[in-house]
């Protein structure tokens, strides 16, 4: 050992720049994995290992590649932003690259400052240890470890002894947490149909367990789908031979929708491929040939799209992959580019609920045209000719699909009626004094108008039954606090659907075509419980107010949060509000209690449903547990920024313009609307 030569390692790259993107480049964590699993295949590697260590909270990638020796290290791994695909685009085995900025790696310092970098390669091991904060703020090198003390499991290695396993030390996410969340979100990432490429996870000494992509089964549980390529034809077999009846279900491809296009109209898609301008990497004009593949369709019902874990001591279930999907994703080189594309092309109809697709767009990294991936790996520029062409398409085959959807809904809905009529009859002709007074009393005529009657009255004492019974009424602003109301309801066992209003939630919204306003005048009935999120924001929106107005007009039970104000400052109807209730630090143990009585309340007055604290604080728990309810998104809601019509504004005493209201990190402040004069004041709300 004392006769080892050390190497040296020497990081590319000014260390300012690799301050900004290494803090910055990722904000979870299995993002950040998945571009080290990227890598691995980049390395021909046939399988990853990842233990997501929750004891120490270390995270450990490992793979079979072909691993690294030191120069290796220095040349690529510590090289950022060098062009990985400057040669042929291809590994030694022909897979394409996956990565292209060689920027990847640098994500790891989104999650920890320390990564212990190791890997075996010609017979021999070489590593080095990366100190985010010695190296960006004392201009350090990274520190060579001692192959001798570098030991591999040789079954995590190639049968040539290759291989690489990276060491995130003290990662600062709640990683004990989102387990779960780090399974669901690698199964959706990777779509590489390649046999000879594995990836295994597990939690810190548990077996392995193989993550297998069809076990996310879309196509058991879709009722329409549309399919783009040969290539997923399998996809549409698929939906044709689930256990939906036939009549239910809506199927086709591409080709066929271009075919029933009229002849003649707008915004007529074309059969692929077909040509576009692009710009190449050099910035020049070029012509490409233009296509894209993949699927979009709708799921029967909304719980089969969000399946949601209820919580048992079954350690089995606790680790199950859950479904919980409502997007449209981009995939490129078989990784995921962009998770959701919907929110950018929806027309909040209620269908779009139902909506799930997945997009195959290699043209988006196709080697010898500009690069459209945006450093943060979360999407593409969207001013690029191929992203505008593909946001065409996507939003032309949601509306088909929407429309198909609501085909199929309309046809179960008839049928339901058709047999909720028949039984109605049934049961009406059941009694054996109607049946006298029909067969004795009255003609056929007479006997058809008293049936219709009873038909009519019974059906709307069936829809009564099913009236809504909770309105959110909430600034888009702060949503989250609205749906996480809905989703605590949810997973203790409401039909949130048949039961709340919310319009921060695409199923729970007003209908389609429905005007605000007659909807609202419609929903407020007496018996309507209405939970207000009131902010400074929620006075400054017409419609906000027109909700409270309602309500303190109709007498409702009102349940009454405050966000980023005090119960002081709300107005009526809080004079006659069931409960209020601050959400705020809602996992300490006094603010649990608070928590509890008010989903209490909703329940039992609200939706009158028989009420079980055991049930509720698995709800709790099973809810607050995902990223979505950090401490940090509750605690710290929007910055309020006034925006009602005729507010007085200030001038600016130098060159007397007008002075504007802005935001920035957080605070307010007035500055001149005068780009060269540099004066601004704090601003506050009182």
């Amino acid at each position: 050992m004392e006769n080892t030569i050390m190497d040296n390692y020497e990081i590319k790259l000014d260390r300012r720049v690799l301050k900004q993107l290494g803090s910055q480049l990722y904000g979870d964590t299995p993002s950040v994995i998945a571009e080290l699993v990227a890598n691995s295949y980049d390395a021909d590697a046939n399988n990853v290992w990842i233990t997501i260590d929750t004891v120490n909270n270390n995270v450990i990638v490992e793979d079979d590649g072909k691993g690294m020796t030191a120069g290796d290290i220095n040349e690529s791994f510590l090289n950022i932003g060098y062009d990985k695909r400057s040669d042929n685009g291809v590994t030694d085995s022909g897979r394409k690259i996956m990565g292209r900025k060689g920027i990847g790696k640098l994500a790891t310092f989104s999650l920890t400052n320390t990564v212990r970098v190791l890997s075996s390669k010609d017979h021999k091991k070489a590593g080095c240890i990366l100190d985010f904060k010695r190296i960006t703020e004392d201009d350090a090198e990274p520190d060579a470890i001692n192959p001798d003390v570098i030991i591999f499991d040789e079954k995590r290695l190639s049968k040539n002894g290759t291989g690489t396993r990276l060491e995130l030390i003290g990662v600062k996410k709640k990683i004990t947490v989102s387990f779960r969340f780090i399974v669901s979100k690698l199964m959706r990432t990777f779509d590489v149909n390649d046999l000879n490429f594995s990836i295994h996870i597990r939690k810190n000494n548990e077996k392995y367990r193989t993550l297998i992509r069809s076990e996310l089964d879309y196509f058991s549980i879709m009722d329409t789908i549309i399919t783009i390529g040969e290539n997923f034809a399998s996809k549409l077999e698929s939906v044709n031979n689930n256990s939906i009846p036939e009549r239910y279900k809506l199927t086709s491809t591409y080709d066929e929708y271009i075919a029933a296009q009229p002849v003649r109209g707008r915004n007529l898609l074309s059969a692929f491929p077909y040509k576009i301008e692009v710009e190449d990497k050099d910035g020049n004009a070029a012509n490409i040939d233009f296509a894209i593949s993949g699927w979009m369709g709708t799921v029967r019902n909304l719980p089969d799209l969000r399946l949601l874990e209820k919580e048992t001591d079954d350690a089995e279930d606790e680790d199950r992959i859950t479904i919980n999907d409502n997007r449209i994703s981009l995939y490129s080189r078989g990784k995921l580019g962009e998770y959701d594309i919907l929110s950018k092309i929806k027309n909040n109809r209620n269908s779009e609920a139902y909506v799930i697709g997945e997009l195959y767009v290699d043209i988006f990294e196709q080697d010898g045209l500009a690069d459209m991936a945006i450093s943060n790996r979360r999407g593409y520029e969207e001013n690029d000719p191929r992203y505008i062409e593909v946001i065409k398409i996507a939003k032309r085959l949601l509306g088909y699909i929407v429309g198909q959807k609501d085909i199929v809904s309309k046809r179960r809905k008839e049928d339901d009626q058709r047999i909720e009529d028949e039984k109605i009859k049934k049961k009406f002709w059941e009694n054996p004094q109607t049946r006298e007074i029909l067969e004795l009393r009255l003609n056929d005529a007479e006997k058809q108008v008293v049936q219709e009657e009873n038909l009519q009255f019974t059906r709307a004492v069936n829809n009564g039954k099913q009236t809504k019974k909770i309105f959110i009424s909430h600034k888009e602003e702060h949503k989250l606090y609205g749906q996480f109301i809905v989703d605590v309801l949810e997973t203790y066992g409401v039909d949130v659907v048949s039961t709340i209003i919310f319009t921060g939630d695409r199923r729970l919204g007003v209908p389609q075509g429905k005007d605000i306003y007659d909807y609202l005048k419609d929903c407020f009935r007496e018996d309507l419980m209405v939970i207000f999120l009131f902010s400074k924001a929620f006075y400054d929106l017409n419609i906000c107010i027109s909700e409270a107005g309602a309500a303190w007009a109709t007498n409702q039970n009102c349940m009454n949060v405050v966000i980023d104000i005090s119960f002081s400052d709300i107005e009526k109807p809080s004079n006659n509000a069931l409960s209020s209730i601050k959400f705020q630090q809602i996992r300490t143990p006094d603010q649990t209690i608070t928590v509890t009585e008010f989903f209490k309340t909703i329940i039992e007055e609200g939706l009158h449903f028989e009420y079980d604290e055991s049930k509720l604080q698995k709800a709790l728990n099973y809810v607050l547990k995902t990223d979505k309810y950090s401490d940090q998104k509750i605690d710290f809601p929007a910055t309020f920024l006034p925006k009602r019509k005729f507010l007085p504004v200030p001038r600016c005493p130098k060159c007397h313009n007008i002075m504007l209201l802005t935001e920035e990190n957080g605070r307010l402040k007035y500055v001149c609307s005068n780009v060269s004069c540099d004066e601004c004041y704090e601003a506050v709300i009182n």
